[in-house]
């Protein structure tokens, strides 16, 4: 899944489902992940996964009554898939079955002895899938461990094997215990009605939420549940209608509640302005001034309101035309 397609009607009933059942859901690519809080946001501060760039993708799945190794011994043998492609690896064609003396050599003996109902993977990251398989044993990979690696032993985290054995794991494994928590990580939201709402729900998060644009993007650098908080606030603005249907509909012009702290005028204005689906530019003797940190509270302002508010704290003027903004110095 992404950001993006999640913004779907389905994607608020998830949502709401598993709100109402104590659940928290985050959303990575070709994975949405489900669980209690707690676990959702330490599983998620522990990828070491590029989220922006999956190069070798897998499409996996396994039957009933496959052990966790199993899984692992798919996941890093499974053949690299181009992300269209409708070809998945089963298990039985990587890891010989139980019966075979020599399935011993292939599946790594390190991992709890864990029995799993059928699943698949399809077009996810491979090492995006071994983390999260380490998730359910409260494990993660140390930063720069090859995947390689997996399959020996030596000075990791201790398990113990189907007779109770202890079982060392390789050193690139470690229990969650031993890392740091609440690392934060960024992510890219879509621009639109949804930033707004989501600057508004993160003005007040601690730690404080790193908030930029980047060609019509709002990276977001901020904990797991913060990100939470994000993705929950932008799907349900994106499933409402845009701010200029609003309008047409119901005769009034749409009001939003922004909070600010210390936020760069010239950025606030150009998201303001792409909410409102206008284009943008500001003056070149604006720009310094630009830069000035805006910290507003204002409460049921249309976003023209918003925007002459932002202006007029950082000694701008700002043009509010019908299809574009225009950003001057006073």
């Amino acid at each position: 899944m992404s950001l993006t397609a999640a913004a779907t009607p389905a994607a608020k009933v998830i949502l709401e489902v598993a709100e109402m059942n104590d659940l928290a859901v985050f959303p990575l690519p070709g994975v949405l992940i489900v669980g209690r809080p707690d676990w959702v946001d330490s599983a998620v501060s522990h990828l070491t996964s590029n989220e922006s760039s999956p190069g070798d993708l897998i499409s996996v799945r396994w039957p009933t009554g496959s052990t966790a190794a199993e899984v692992l011994a798919l996941l890093l043998a499974a053949p690299a898939r181009s992300k269209g492609s409708q070809v998945v690896t089963d298990l039985a064609s990587i890891v010989p079955t139980t019966a075979d003396a020599g399935r011993s050599d292939q599946v790594p003996s390190w991992l709890p002895h864990d029995i799993w109902t059928a699943g698949s993977l399809v077009a996810v990251d491979r090492r995006l899938a071994v983390e999260l398989l380490l998730a359910q044993f409260r494990n993660a990979l140390r930063r720069g461990t090859r995947l390689e690696t997996l399959t020996a032993r030596g000075g990791g985290v201790d398990s113990s094997d189907a007779l109770g054995e202890a079982v060392s794991a390789p050193e690139g494994v470690l229990a969650w215990s031993a890392l740091p928590t609440e690392r934060p990580f960024t992510l890219a939201y879509p621009s639109g009605d949804g930033a707004l709402a989501i600057r508004s729900a993160l003005s007040k998060s601690h730690p404080r939420a790193s908030i930029g644009m980047v060609k019509n993007q709002l990276l977001v650098n901020t904990t797991a549940e913060n990100h939470r908080l994000a993705i929950a606030t932008h799907w349900r603005a994106a499933t409402g209608e845009p701010a200029a249907a609003r309008q047409g509909n119901v005769g009034t012009v749409p009001v939003f509640d922004l909070q600010l702290v210390d936020k760069p005028a010239v950025e606030v204005l150009r998201q303001l302005a792409q909410a409102a689906g206008k284009s943008f530019q500001v003056d070149e003797a604006a720009e310094s001034a630009g830069n000035t940190p805006v910290t507003l509270d204002a409460k049921k302002k249309t976003l023209q309101q918003l925007a002459q508010l932002v202006a007029e704290k950082a000694g701008l003027e700002v043009q509010w035309g019908d299809t574009d903004v225009i950003v001057r110095a006073r």
